[in-house]
């Protein structure tokens, strides 16, 4: 082939082997992110009740560890005795709780109207942020529904929860005191596999450059090199670039994470050192 003309058979042999080294890896990531679509997602859907009940979809609209909060929307649809004539109204009055930290924990939907959907927005009562990109939190959502009358009494409620944000992995399981009216679920997230590889990446990648500025300083230190310019130019630079570099992991929270005690102080420590030694070997040599 007039492709490899020129080329020895040995360099053939060592081209073809790149190229399907290469689509094997491309393939693989492609595979890899298929998995990581599918462990992101969390699909949770309560038992039917029966044919008389709402039905209530949850959408997880963003998960936000720093301020401890999920937010999500649901949406209510009345199925059987409970839709009015098919017009998707609710066909008497019913009250509707939830464990929102904001806004009305609960809210009553009139007999023949359009259940409007609620914006609720519920804590992470534990895991700690600053484990990032290890971190682990759990959280808590609880639904009820009931009638207004004197006494109340149950509505039947099914509950479907889909959450797919990206950077995360979400696990919901239902409680055991969960009951035909009552739906608990608790919801378990942690970071994305592709999340803390792109972390681990970044901190090896911090640890490399401060380990290369390092050496260099300690060579043009003990074997006497020549301090060029340049030298001061990029270490410098390096020193207020890394924690711009540092920044760039997805979702990191502020200075003093365990990321940041695996890589980032300490690169940032090896090139101002460097940074230090250059000086001092410029000073006492051509400072005179």
């Amino acid at each position: 082939m007039d492709i490899f003309k020129g080329f020895t058979r040995q360099q053939i042999t060592k081209t073809i082997i790149f190229v399907v080294l290469f689509l094997v890896a491309y393939a693989a990531s492609i595979g890899l992110y298929r998995i990581e679509s599918a462990r992101n997602a969390a699909d949770f859907t309560s038992p039917d009740p029966g044919a008389d009940y709402i039905e209530a979809s949850v959408k997880v609209l963003s998960i936000d560890p720093i301020k401890g909060d999920i937010a999500a929307r649901i949406q209510f649809t009345p199925h059987g005795s409970f839709d009015m004539t098919g017009s998707n109204k609710v066909s008497q009055e019913v009250k509707f709780t939830v464990n929102s930290s904001t806004g009305k924990p609960e809210r009553v939907f009139a007999k023949g109207k359009i259940m409007e959907p609620a914006d609720v927005v519920v804590p992470v009562f534990e895991g700690q942020v600053s484990d990032y990109p290890f971190d682990r939190h759990e959280s808590f959502l609880e639904l009820e529904m009931n009638s207004t009358a004197n006494p109340p009494t149950e509505v039947p409620l099914k509950v479907n929860l889909w959450s797919d944000i990206a950077g995360f992995n979400t696990t919901a399981t239902p409680i055991p005191e969960s009951t035909t009216s009552y739906i608990g679920i608790n919801i378990s997230v942690e970071r994305s596999i592709t999340t803390t590889l792109f972390s681990l990446f970044i901190m090896l990648g911090m640890w490399i450059v401060g380990i290369i500025v390092l050496i260099q300083s300690q060579i043009v230190r003990g074997k006497g090199k020549m301090v060029e310019i340049g030298m001061f130019t990029y270490m410098a630079a390096l020193i207020f670039a890394l924690p711009a570099v540092r920044n760039i992991q997805p979702g990191i929270p502020p200075v003093g994470t365990l990321s940041d005690f695996l890589a980032f102080f300490w690169a940032e420590g090896l090139a101002t050192v460097s940074f230090i030694t250059i000086a001092y070997c410029w000073l006492t040599r051509y400072g005179k």
